[in-house]
């Protein structure tokens, strides 16, 4: 399942990134002379945000507990699949912003951004600003401060991938260029 998910994750960045070759992948640790890309400013949002979730699920589950008898028909239903989605969501993306951006690796940097940008940023901004969900002014600051951890993760993860996916590229041609000294180097 690990290799599908990598697969898909893959060819969705090589559309999103054209031209850009995934190498060095297995190494688990930096090559001496390699530079380290990693985002630190991706990687405190990610912190930041890792120890702020459980809070902000914890007092959305009492909110929506107190508040859901008030919620219209329409918002009941919504309300909980909002929060359960949520709540799962957050956590695979969370991972999938640590293990990309620590180990370097774009295909699960651009899911982790693929899930901030198409299903996370979506579903806080409705919990933030939808009148039907009755929030109290708690709940409000809440879904704004991760509505705000969201879009700083936005653009770090972004300029991260365009970073690590620069020197991916530059570690390619120059082992290429090594590749071939190496070959001109046999034939002499």
């Amino acid at each position: 399942m690990e290799k599908r998910v990598n697969g898909l994750l893959e060819s969705v960045s090589s559309r999103i990134f054209p031209g850009v070759v995934l190498d060095g992948r297995s190494q688990s640790s930096p090559q001496q002379g390699m530079e380290v890309v990693s985002s630190l400013p991706l990687q405190m949002c990610l912190y930041f945000n890792a120890f702020f979730f459980p809070c902000w699920l914890a007092a959305s589950l009492m909110t929506l507990f107190v508040k859901f008898p008030y919620l219209s028909e329409i918002f009941q239903p919504l309300a909980v699949a909002m929060a359960c989605s949520v709540s799962a969501l957050e956590v695979i993306r969370i991972y999938l912003g640590y293990s990309g951006n620590l180990s370097e690796k774009i295909p699960e940097l651009v899911g982790f951004w693929l899930l901030t940008l198409l299903i996370e940023l979506p579903l806080i901004s409705f919990a933030l600003f939808s009148s039907g969900l009755k929030t109290i002014v708690f709940e409000r600051t809440l879904n704004a401060f991760l509505a705000v951890l969201v879009l700083l993760e936005l653009v770090f993860g972004y300029m991260a991938i365009q970073c690590i996916a620069q020197e991916q590229m530059k570690r390619f041609h120059l082992s290429l260029k090594h590749e071939r000294n190496e070959e001109k180097d046999k034939e002499d």
